[in-house]
């Protein structure tokens, strides 16, 4: 991949290492990582790599005054200085587009992180994380508002994502509202459902490399006889509604209640007889709720944060029969590691394990387990 930036950003840490070779040091990594208590076969470990980047429809990035400059990008190899970025390999094309669109007109402030997001219908989001003494001198100046504006009604500002409103010829902070800037995908009609989250909100970084992790899963659940799962930290629904579509009955659970709503209002908007129940739950606790919940289950799923499952496995720990299958998203290798080490001591084996290198160029990579009782 060629970046006139490969020298300075510290985006893509390993732009200079060859991909074959990225791919066998990710392997590597995931062989040593379960070595110690599990024996896996280096050979039996999938990989779906993306070498040719542009995976990215929504990017974070940093706002500061340099040298008498506003600049716009990431952080140098040293962490000291802002890398101005003109172009990116890693965006799509799409949110490439609205990006350079974006940098014309700079925020009249000296310090911001910004989310540049576009959705699978092409529409341009942004998400301003000002201090709030910012926040106020943009609403008060309101000249660069309007020109934002004027690109994208679909803004929303400082750390509570408020969206930004105009009325009765003011600007105003309004309480957040959800949009369709993501998407899952009905694996059995091979169809894309909408996904209501906000601009701030998490998701994927791509609708491409999304859809390859659901094909991951449709794989390693293909056969297998599930008619019960519970779901466990599952945000706004990417892999509830994908799951359920291969005609699986789902509880999942989540505890940001924004994400609740969001994944009940997008269920309610497909038109469909999936048959998904969303409810507010704190996954990482112990609790006489959540042993109840793994009754009956045929599969677990989870797709936690970077700390992983935590005290969650303690309640799956005090249930006699525990269910069948375990399914286990991850996107940090070392919480991954902590956590498959206890599922093995309570019985389940690596069924199945792949590699998803979403995030190519980097040492950051997506990790898909099925575990077996």
């Amino acid at each position: 991949m060629d970046c006139v930036y490969a020298s300075q950003c510290s985006g893509c840490s390993l732009i200079d290492v060859s991909y074959e070779q990225q791919k066998q040091n990710k392997l590597t990594e995931v062989h040593s990582l379960l070595s110690d208590f599990y024996p896996v076969d280096l050979d039996n470990i999938g990989f779906v790599g993306f070498a040719e980047a542009k995976l990215r429809d929504r990017v974070d990035l940093s706002l500061r005054l340099q040298s008498g400059k506003k600049v716009l990008g990431l952080f140098d190899k040293e962490r000291k200085q802002i890398v101005d970025l003109e172009s990116c390999p890693q965006m799509s094309d799409a949110l490439f587009d609205w990006y350079s669109e974006f940098r014309k007109d700079l925020p009249p402030v000296d310090l911001a992180s910004i989310r540049l997001r576009v959705s699978p219908t092409n529409k341009r989001g942004v998400w301003l994380d000002l201090p709030n003494v910012s926040v106020k001198e943009l609403l008060d100046e309101s000249n660069w508002l309007e020109s934002l504006y004027s690109k994208t009604p679909y803004i929303e500002i400082g750390q509570r994502r408020k969206r930004l409103i105009k009325k009765e010829g003011e600007w105003k902070l309004g309480d957040p509202k959800a949009e369709d800037w993501f998407e899952t995908y009905d694996l059995k009609n091979d169809t894309a459902i909408p996904l209501l989250i906000n601009i701030g909100g998490f998701s994927q970084p791509g609708f491409k490399a999304n859809r390859s992790i659901m094909e991951i899963i449709k794989k390693m659940l293909a056969d297998l006889e599930i008619k019960e799962a519970l779901e466990l930290c599952a945000g706004s629904g990417n892999l509830s509604f994908a799951i359920a579509s291969l005609g699986i009955s789902m509880t999942s659970t989540e505890l940001d209640k924004n994400a609740i709503q969001n994944a009940t209002q997008s269920l309610e908007n497909y038109s469909t007889n999936l048959n998904i129940s969303f409810s507010r739950l704190n996954a990482h606790r112990h609790s006489p709720e959540l042993e109840g919940l793994f009754d009956n289950k045929d599969l677990v799923v989870v797709d936690p944060p970077r700390s992983g499952l935590k005290d969650s496995l303690n309640s799956l720990e005090a249930i006699e029969k525990k269910p069948k299958y375990f399914l286990y998203v991850s996107c940090f290798p070392k919480s991954f590691k902590e956590d498959c080490e206890r599922l093995i001591k309570l019985g389940y084996r690596i069924k199945d394990l792949s590699i998803l290198d979403q995030f190519a160029y980097s040492s950051h990579y997506e990790l898909i387990a099925l575990l077996e009782k």
